[in-house]
């Protein structure tokens, strides 16, 4: 039950040094309560008494006895114990006695409350009296912290995160990167403690980039910790788990309209879905090998243009989806020449996950034709559909703006995709242009030339600085280009890792030199200003004219009255007369 103090004592209840004991009770942080208030405190508060019947069912179940005239307190009995186990099972397996600060270190010992070092104590006899000789295989001091460690995760899961934690900061043999993807992989709950641990352990004695790589594909492709541990077991954990997650991203088209709808997809764009879905299922691999002919290039784009998305012919829409797959089969096909021997990688066709998401991007979501954000999982082709995309609406006439998150990659996609875009006839080009000998005045000339294309790759930051050129410097930087539509690559680097991205001009703005004179007044009377306190009102007033500021001079010296006996010089009498006196003394 629930512990509850009525009218707090701080002196009753035996206050020390923040915190309170009650009726025999182990120490716990108080707060303050009016009288009359009840001070409920938490279900895991227990009773020293508790703690020490606890502990003596342990001792029992162990077989574990302590001489009857001990005279310390129950943390030292309890910590006394811990520490004559631990140093007693490093000596038995050549370990460091330094296990025994490690552990201390890691749980925060000191800071500990009795159950919770109760538990500790409990973990420990569990891993020194149960485990056997013939099991152990622990060669480093971190072995046994693993051990401490499975045995908390049941009992006490937050203990088990720290000392996990503190193994993960102090082990050699994993590199920095390997260690952040494994606290990713814990703090998003992908793998249990008890995995990270076992992990651990079957990694010793591999290379550290290996490592890295495996980490890499768990977390990439969200593995469950049991694909891991059976790729670690084979010769080639690495090409073993790349496998595993080619085969598992090839989903079925019934795999992919239940997605959809789990993410309250549009019915009407639904029905289409699994219409046009289920056709190309049986349909693609009847063309994996096919060809597109010149004429074939040429009915592919008049279908293309005569497509109403609001309300597609689903024939034509199969038809445009299967010749557009062969399109990216033949130009994902690399030949390779070395010598006299010419090797050729056959291209692949899009998946069926790769064909629904291009779909759902053409079909309108609602009669408003709003903007579609979706989100794709990593390796599953973003560029890929991305390059359908633009290459439909290129070829009906519209002109696209591929963002990327760096420039690298607007050059690398560009590369990968032009033949696709040439084969069409679709002028494209990334901005800025690439290196090359042009001197500096010629590169306004690239940019105007490489927006005049229908497809342009760039990056945010890029895009933005040349909408300012084009709209402060009045510089036809983008020429005619109108915004007609935008496609985003990784729309959460844009929004979230790079939403805070400032693009400022470095150049001088056009006709900012006629502000200067202006500019400069403005500095030279802000300069002037000088506060003035009115003696009889105590107001401040701030003159920037020197008539102004004698005028607010004289008021702070005789007031506002004024009188046809006084004259405003005669504040000067004294000093006139004081400066004549001190000439004759120079004199003299």
């Amino acid at each position: 039950m629930d512990y509850m103090i009525l009218n707090p004592d701080p002196f009753r209840m035996g206050f020390l040094g923040g915190e309170i004991t009650v009726e025999n009770r182990t120490p716990y942080k108080w707060t303050v309560c009016n009288e009359g208030e009840v001070w409920p405190l938490p279900s895991q508060y227990v009773t020293v008494a508790e703690v020490e019947k606890n502990l003596a069912e342990l001792m029992l179940r162990y077989g574990i006895t302590e001489t009857e005239d001990s005279e310390d307190s129950l943390p030292n009995r309890m910590k006394g114990l811990q520490n004559e186990l631990m140093v007693e099972y490093c000596k038995k397996h050549s370990l460091s006695s330094s296990c025994v600060f490690s552990l201390d270190a890691a749980v925060g010992y000191d800071t500990l409350p009795l159950s919770d070092r109760l538990s500790v104590l409990e973990a420990v006899l569990e891993v020194v009296l149960e485990k056997s000789d013939d099991d152990y295989t622990d060669q480093l001091d971190r072995d046994f912290l693993l051990c401490v460690l499975e045995q908390l995760i049941d009992t006490h899961p937050s203990l088990a995160g720290k000392l996990l934690q503190n193994i993960l900061c102090t082990d050699v043999q994993l590199s920095m990167q390997s260690k952040e993807i494994l606290c990713q992989i814990l703090f998003n709950n992908l793998w249990t403690p008890g995995d990270i641990a076992d992990f651990i352990r079957n990694i010793s004695g591999k290379d550290g980039k290996q490592v890295f790589s495996i980490l890499h594909l768990g977390q990439t492709y969200k593995l469950e910790y049991c694909t891991v541990l059976t790729a670690l077991k084979t010769p080639d954990p690495i090409r073993m788990l790349q496998y595993h997650v080619a085969s598992e991203r090839h989903k079925d088209a019934n795999t992919i309209l239940g997605e959809l709808r789990d993410e309250n997809i549009p019915e009407n764009v639904l029905t289409i879905l699994e219409d046009v879905l289920l056709y190309l299922e049986k349909e693609l691999p009847k063309h994996a090998s096919a060809e597109l002919s010149e004429t074939d290039v040429e009915d592919l784009k008049m279908m293309v243009k005569s497509l109403n998305f609001s309300n597609p012919d689903r024939d034509v829409l199969k038809r445009v989806l299967v010749k557009m797959s062969v399109a990216v089969r033949m130009c994902s096909t690399v030949t390779i020449q070395n010598d006299k021997k010419k090797t050729v990688i056959e291209g692949y066709l899009p998946r069926l996950a790769q064909l629904a998401t291009l779909v759902v991007f053409l079909l309108p979501a609602s009669e408003t034709h709003t903007g579609r954000l979706l989100e794709m999982g990593t390796g599953e082709g973003k560029s890929c559909v991305l390059a359908m995309l633009a290459a439909v609406h290129a070829i009906r006439g519209v002109k696209v703006d591929l963002v990327t998150s760096s420039p690298v990659l607007a050059c690398r996609d560009l590369e990968e995709w032009k033949e696709l875009y040439d084969m069409f006839g679709i002028t494209s080009s990334v901005v800025p242009p690439p290196l090359n000998d042009s001197p500096p005045e010629k590169q306004d000339d690239l940019i105007q030339d490489a927006y005049k294309n229908q497809v342009v790759y760039s990056t945010v930051g890029s895009f933005a600085a040349d909408i300012l050129r084009q709209e402060f410097e009045k510089k036809t930087t983008r020429g005619e280009r109108r915004f007609e539509m935008v496609l985003v690559d990784e729309v959460d680097y844009m929004t979230l890792d790079n939403g805070v991205q400032i693009t400022f001009l470095s150049h001088e703005s056009s006709c900012l030199q006629h502000l200067e004179q202006v500019l400069a007044s403005i500095w030279a009377m802000t300069s002037a200003c000088r506060p003035i306190e009115i003696e009889e009102t105590g107001e401040i007033m701030w003159t920037t004219r020197v008539q102004t500021f004698h005028m607010a001079a004289m008021l702070a010296m005789i007031g506002s009255d004024t009188s046809d006996k006084f004259s405003p010089l005669e504040f000067c009498y004294q000093d006139l007369n004081w400066v004549f006196t001190q000439r004759k003394i120079f004199k003299c």
